[in-house]
């Protein structure tokens, strides 16, 4: 196995040595990056928001994200402490300021806050989870009324094809509506190499949001 296979294989639950090169690689990787800011620029963060991210990793939305917060709080989550613990250094300033909290959990153990959250995002997490449909209502019921959630995703084939990337974003949709969120639309992240789609949704206000 070589060095590059073994680093790819951290990039779904990094751990060790070589899950801390995976998370400096989705640091300071500049496609990953743009990504990344892509992503946050879809959720129209306000400064008052409450917002979550799943799978934080080393903490590089939040950052982006933090930078829009006055009032607001952004709460990062991942199943990986070798994240957390990059996440944290990239935003302590952040968080002394209180507008970041960071935890060691995963979809099925989500941190609540007042009210919901109103913005959600995962960026490429949720295709490694094994049930899309538990993991969309596990975000509906953390999710405020009317919040927007943001799910991005960009295949990891070589020489990947917008359907690669389309099916799972179908899949994606269907599994949102059945949770509860309307609105649902496919958004593809324009001048990228490869493809990448972004999945929006909002929670419905209705009885079954």
């Amino acid at each position: 196995m070589t060095l590059r296979s073994m680093i790819e294989k951290q990039f779904g639950r990094p751990k060790g040595i070589f899950g801390g090169l995976a998370g400096l690689i989705m640091a300071y990787r500049p496609s990953n990056r743009k990504l990344n800011a892509w992503t946050v620029d879809r959720l129209g963060i306000a400064p008052d928001d409450r917002v979550l991210e799943i799978g934080c990793g080393p903490g590089i939305a939040i950052a982006e994200i933090a930078k829009k917060l006055e009032t607001g709080l952004v709460v990062g989550v991942d199943h990986s402490i070798v994240m957390i613990d990059q996440a944290t250094l990239r935003n302590h300033t952040a968080m002394r300021a209180g507008r970041v909290e960071l935890s060691n959990r995963g979809i099925d153990d989500l941190p609540m806050v007042i009210d919901g959250y109103t913005k959600v995002v995962a960026i490429n997490v949720l295709q490694f989870l094994p049930n899309l449909g538990l993991a969309c209502s596990a975000i509906a019921k953390v999710m405020a009324p009317g919040g927007v959630l943001a799910v991005t995703y960009q295949p990891r084939l070589k020489n990947p094809k917008l359907n690669a990337a389309a099916a799972f974003g179908d899949r994606l949709a269907i599994a949102l509506a059945h949770a509860g969120f309307i609105d649902v639309h496919i958004e593809e992240m324009p001048h990228v190499a490869g493809p990448v789609i972004c999945v929006l949704g909002r929670k419905s206000q209705g009885p079954k949001a």
